[in-house]
Formats: C-alpha cells, sequence, structure tokens
C-alpha cells in the first residue's frame, strides 16, 4: 500500500509578516477584511449613480414626444419606459435599479418619483452635515441600507478593538425605542445613531404612549417612532438581560426574505412568544 505524500514546511521565507507570530499573516487577512473603511459617500453614491440614469430616460421619452419621433426609432428600453409612463406605472427598468427596495408594479408611479425626491434631499442633508452631526438616518432612503449598518458596526469595532489586534468578537445591534419625532431631532445621540422610517406588521402602536399593543381589525401597518441602535459584542449586549422578541427587518414584504437586521421588542407583562405568535414583522417601505 503507497505512503501518503508527506509534506514539508520551508525554514527560510520573504513574507514580511512571518516573523510577526505564527498566525499573523491569517490575523493580518482577516484585519483587513473586518476593517475596510466604508465612508458615507460611498454608501450615498449608489442613489446618485442611478438617477440621472432616470433622468436621462425622462428626457429622451420628453423629447420625442415633442419631437413626434416614430417609435420604431427608439429602444425597446425607451419604449418599455414610455408604455409604463402612460399608464401611471413605474417603469420595469427603474424598479430593477432599486433591487430589493423595488415597490410593487401597481404602485404609484407619481408617488415613487416623490419618494425620490426625498432621497435627494436626505443624501444632500447627510453629505453636508457629515457622518458626527447628522440626527437621525431614514433607513428606507438607501437602495442598500445594509451598507449604512455595515459602517455603524465598523466604527463600533474600531472604537472597542482600539489598538488590540487580532481582536474580532462578534458585534451584534440592540435597538431602544424612544418617544421622539424624527422631525424635533436637532443632535446624534451619544453612543450609536437615531434611525426612522419603520413599519411595524403585526400590531399596533398607542400613540400616547408609543406602547406596542395587539393590532386592530382591518389596520395595515404601524408606524415605529424613532429608533436608538447601538452596536455591541455579542456577548456584552445589555437586551440579553431581559426577555424581548428579535423582530425581523425587511426592506418590504415583496422582497426576499433576508432580513436586513432584527429590531428588539419588549413589553412587560407579555413573554417574546406573544409577538412571534402573531407573525410580528417590520419593513422600511409601507408595501
Amino acid at each position: 500500500m503507497a505512503q501518503p505524500r508527506q509534506e514539508s514546511v520551508r525554514l527560510v521565507t520573504t513574507h514580511p509578516w512571518f516573523t510577526r507570530g505564527v498566525f499573523s499573516t491569517a490575523s493580518y487577512a482577516t484585519h483587513k477584511i473586518r476593517f475596510k473603511d466604508v465612508e458615507v459617500w460611498q454608501i450615498c453614491d449608489d442613489l446618485l449613480q442611478k438617477t440621472p440614469k432616470i433622468g436621462n430616460s425622462s428626457k429622451t421619452i420628453k423629447n420625442a414626444c415633442e419631437n413626434n419621433v416614430m417609435g420604431d426609432q427608439l429602444s425597446d428600453h425607451y419604449l418599455s419606459a414610455a408604455d409604463d409612463l402612460y399608464h401611471l406605472r413605474i417603469p420595469r427598468i427603474w424598479c430593477k435599479m432599486t433591487r430589493t427596495t423595488a415597490p410593487p408594479y401597481t404602485y404609484n408611479a407619481a408617488q415613487w418619483l416623490r419618494d425620490l425626491e426625498d432621497h435627494w434631499k436626505h443624501f444632500e442633508k447627510i453629505l453636508s452635515m457629515g457622518r458626527k452631526a447628522m440626527p437621525a438616518y431614514w433607513l428606507g432612503a438607501f437602495f442598500n441600507p445594509r451598507g449604512l449598518l455595515a459602517l455603524l458596526k465598523q466604527e463600533a469595532i474600531k472604537n472597542y478593538c482600539g489598538d488590540r489586534s487580532g481582536n474580532f468578537e462578534q458585534f451584534t445591534f440592540q435597538t431602544d425605542t424612544t418617544f421622539r419625532d424624527f422631525g424635533h431631532l436637532l443632535q446624534p445621540p451619544p453612543e450609536g445613531v437615531y434611525i426612522h422610517g419603520i413599519h411595524l406588521w403585526g400590531c399596533s402602536i398607542e400613540k400616547t404612549t408609543n406602547e406596542i399593543q395587539d393590532q386592530a381589525s382591518r389596520q395595515g401597518y404601524a408606524p415605529l417612532p424613532v429608533l436608538h441602535l447601538q452596536c455591541y459584542p455579542v456577548n456584552e449586549k445589555p437586551a440579553l438581560q431581559e426577555p424581548s422578541f428579535q423582530c425581523p427587518l425587511y426592506a418590504s414584504r415583496i422582497a426576499p426574505r433576508d432580513p436586513i437586521m432584527e429590531i428588539d421588542i419588549k413589553k412587560e407583562e407579555f413573554p417574546p412568544m406573544r409577538w412571534a405568535l402573531r407573525g410580528l414583522t417590520a419593513t422600511i417601505w409601507p408595501y
């Protein structure tokens, strides 16, 4: 029977990280992956690149209508968009740009364009005020909200680890419901960020006390008040001391069932299983 091949270890190497520890190469690679900087402008750039494409499509269709350009002189790209706009629908080619945050096909096109304008205003505010001075973030403004969450988690890991190389403990989010209206927020919190624009399905919110209660009949979603979002190591999360329901947050009810994050839902006198049995979920869009 043939003996298995034996590998040898080279005693000499020119790798610059070889002399810094047995697992220094793997640690350095992990460090580069984990701490790859994500800037706010990079997250906003996703929408800024897509909006000119939408504007160019609209301008081309407008010019074709004013100059009586025949259909055979336009590409299928513009003809499809023109047909959808004529029937007050959002062009499907525009919906593809928004990926998982795309609205349903029957969503009002005028409302979608107004939402797009609100996206621009929110991003202009972020870029003008900067990350440290932004009072609150609207998750629904981002075509890729995970990018913003990755930025927040990246900052938390850097602050926690500091100069301690090789400490890559897993981090998780914690959310606390506030009684504040995002329109009245002027300053960011000392730790973490404020987020708003989240819709809760399967229960309702009592307006005077902001307490979660059973959903009224024939009621759709319930808008959540401002949430305080913080990031902690898994073993140090304060919410672990109190029973809470981890409510999944999706882009929408028609998007792929891949949660963006989980929201901590807790109420005294009610066990977390109560909300699980009611199918409690949350979305960043009201559909």
